[in-house]
């Protein structure tokens, strides 16, 4: 992994934040029954998330690819993202609180809620789980696509199919992550999630919609801005 490798995953990164985050806010406040509101809320603490998260995962999975001559996809793209998941989840639930509330909150204000440091990780197995299988399943279908196919239907083909079999396990990390005055049992979470109604549909749509878009949009800026991209 080389500095333009990371470099172009932040861009990665930069990209995926400023098309994802308005969906993404959407998303959660559709699920959570809340009023749309104000879409920008804890954009700049998502948006430095997003850099962390995706100047880490994709110099990574292309370091793990190349170093087993693409022989797993899977593994590199399930490893490539829990490596970030096991230190990223306290600012995932910050972040999905920001986009819980329509109304204009302050990271202090946010952080004064937080009962202990315990609650940091509340959903810490459901995102490595969820990330792990996303991972594998995008990275593996990509390369498999990507040959018979142009890089960016590629891409957007396997984040659809990632996220959408991922997107319950997704819903109940959000349940847990979220701020709730009584705790949430997993089986109400798991029974919240499964219902076909209509916020739980346009959930899962505005979800797959964005993640589909911005691993695109993040997947072809890393590609472009890369070394592998520029050899000769």
């Amino acid at each position: 992994m080389n500095s333009r490798d990371s470099m172009a995953g932040l861009a990665a990164g930069l990209m995926n934040s400023i098309v994802g985050y308005p969906l993404d806010v959407i998303r959660i406040r559709t699920l959570f029954g809340k009023k749309l509101g104000n879409l920008s809320n804890g954009f700049f603490f998502s948006m430095t998330y997003s850099l962390i998260k995706n100047g880490a995962i994709w110099p990574l999975q292309k370091s793990i690819r190349e170093s087993t001559n693409d022989q797993n996809a899977f593994l590199s793209g399930c490893v490539a993202n829990l490596i970030p998941a096991t230190i990223l989840n306290p600012f995932n639930l910050v972040r999905v609180r920001y986009a819980q509330s329509a109304t204009p909150m302050t990271l202090y204000g946010i952080c004064k809620n937080i009962n202990s440091h315990r609650e940091l990780f509340r959903g810490y197995p459901i995102t490595l789980l969820r990330d792990g299988i996303w991972g594998g399943i995008y990275f593996s279908l990509y390369q498999t696509l990507e040959k018979d196919h142009q890089k960016l239907t590629s891409s957007l083909i396997s984040g659809g199919v990632a996220t959408f079999i991922t997107s319950w396990i997704d819903g109940i990390r959000l349940y847990q992550q979220k701020h709730a005055e009584s705790p949430t049992s997993f089986k109400e979470m798991i029974k919240s999630v499964s219902q076909p109604n209509r916020k739980n549909c346009i959930s899962t749509l505005t979800g797959v919609t964005r993640v589909t878009l911005t691993t695109s949009i993040a997947h072809m800026t890393f590609l472009a801005l890369s070394q592998e991209k520029n050899e000769n």
